[in-house]
């Protein structure tokens, strides 16, 4: 795959490592950055650094900040055994280090890959040996086709969102608010007002306060090594596309006579207030209603208004076209694409895995091809096809299972043999006749 053309979609990033031979890795990041680092040991008082006495441990802690990155060392001491263990903290932004404490672009993957890299040779860490952990954000910037400044306002289909604010006090766009135990919060929010910078892109981010979310249920991604793999990248990409496909953008330039439905006009209308879609919208609507009538209003800004839903998620699918484009060279086996090295002798042979093609997904009742939906799609979707084809698709599937069902049912079922008439008229007769005897 060809690491120029594809994107890296991580914004933040942090980890743990646990430093096993201490010594002589605090040997090694002294030779290559001239510091000191970790000797938990003020420079001038002399005294230890910040310590927490527990009962059965005392920890002391050191951080530095070297070339863009925070480390913070941890020196766990057992007050029983006397056993230490040192931990070490990562965190920093590698659009950032790459260019110089700017995060304006997402970086290609070569250099995102490259940044990892020099990280960790600079502090002797192996990436296989540094845990991913939180706080960490996927995040995707994209170029929008018009200006549209401060009229930007979001909201997320599962949740209130609140506006984020630039050091002016600007508006520069919308985050879900964080609740208690939340395991992430999606931002959207637009870099040029945020950097006052004129550049006309949109973030989409998603900040994960819990890394299980990220993970262990969405992408499988445990260590930093495994973010140099094509595969975890392209599913940081589907979190950024699944995060736009929930989000409903209020459009200022519709208006009121493009509709004669009356709940569209009081979005049209009243939809650039939270209290509005939190009260008047997600409370009295059902989900799938809900759903129904944010893509007829997401219609009506694409063929009367602003169009900005549509315009952008444009833009992301066409980031993600080049997750294909680069597959030239690549075998294609089940919708997977396995890449093609070559050896020392010049043979090639298919190596692991690397993403699963976004077009390859189909629909599970008429095989139409589906890649431009949800990540987890099965079926068309009314969005693309329409509510009647959309329908038949599901019913089909649906009818399908049924109708096995049934047969089943009915192989099982005893089977009732029919006796002539003339028989049962016999049987009757001889019935008759003994309770006439009897009688």
């Amino acid at each position: 795959m060809d690491y120029e053309q594809v994107k890296s979609y991580i914004d933040i990033l942090s980890g743990t490592h646990s430093v096993i031979n201490y010594d002589e890795w605090k040997y090694n990041f002294f030779n290559k950055t001239g510091q000191e680092f970790g000797d938990l040991k003020g420079h001038v008082t002399g005294e230890n650094l910040y310590r927490i006495n527990n009962y059965n441990s005392l920890i002391a802690t050191d951080s530095i900040t070297y070339n863009g990155w925070e480390l913070k060392l941890i020196n766990i001491v057992d007050k029983f055994t006397g056993e230490v263990q040192h931990k070490i903290k990562i965190k920093g932004c590698p659009a950032k280090i790459y260019n110089g404490h700017e995060n304006l672009f997402n970086l290609t993957l070569n250099d995102f890959s490259n940044v990892l890299n020099d990280f960790s040779d600079t502090f002797s860490i192996p990436l296989d040996e540094i845990k991913i952990a939180a706080p960490t954000e996927v995040s995707g910037t994209f170029f929008l086709d018009r200006e549209i400044n401060e009229r930007l306002v979001i909201f997320q289909l599962k949740k209130p969102f609140e506006p984020m604010y630039n050091s002016d006090s600007e508006i520069m766009g919308y985050q879900v608010l964080k609740e208690i135990n939340q395991h992430f919060h999606p931002k959207i929010y637009l870099p040029g007002i945020k950097f006052r910078k004129p550049l006309n892109t949109i973030r989409i981010e998603r900040h994960y306060d819990k890394i299980a979310t990220l993970t262990r249920d969405t992408t499988g991604i445990y260590t930093w090594v495994d973010l140099l793999d094509e595969k975890m990248m392209f599913k940081c990409y589907q979190i950024v596309l699944d995060t736009w496909q929930d989000t409903i953008v209020f459009d200022p330039t519709l208006k009121l006579n493009v509709t004669g439905d009356p709940l569209l006009k009081q979005i049209i209308k009243h939809g650039y207030t939270p209290h509005f879609w939190q009260e008047k919208i997600k409370k009295q609507l059902s989900a799938k209603a809900l759903k129904k009538i944010i893509y007829q209003y997401n219609l009506l800004s694409t063929k009367y208004g602003e169009g900005l839903y549509e315009n952008v998620l444009k833009s992301i699918k066409k980031e993600g076209a080049a997750w294909q484009n680069v597959t030239a060279n690549c075998m294609v086996t089940n919708g997977i694409i396995y890449k093609e090295n070559k050896g020392d002798t010049g043979n090639e042979s298919n190596n692991e895995s690397v993403i699963n093609i976004n077009n390859s997904k189909q629909c599970i009742s008429c095989n139409r091809d589906i890649s431009n939906q949800r990540s987890n799609s099965k079926f068309c979707s009314s969005k693309y096809v329409g509510v009647k084809d959309a329908k038949r698709c599901r019913n089909k599937y649906s009818n399908a299972k049924h109708n096995a069902k049934r047969k089943k049912k009915v192989a099982a079922a005893p089977v009732l043999v029919k006796e002539p008439v003339s028989k049962l008229r016999e049987l009757l007769k001889k019935i008759n006749e003994n309770y006439s005897k009897t009688a």
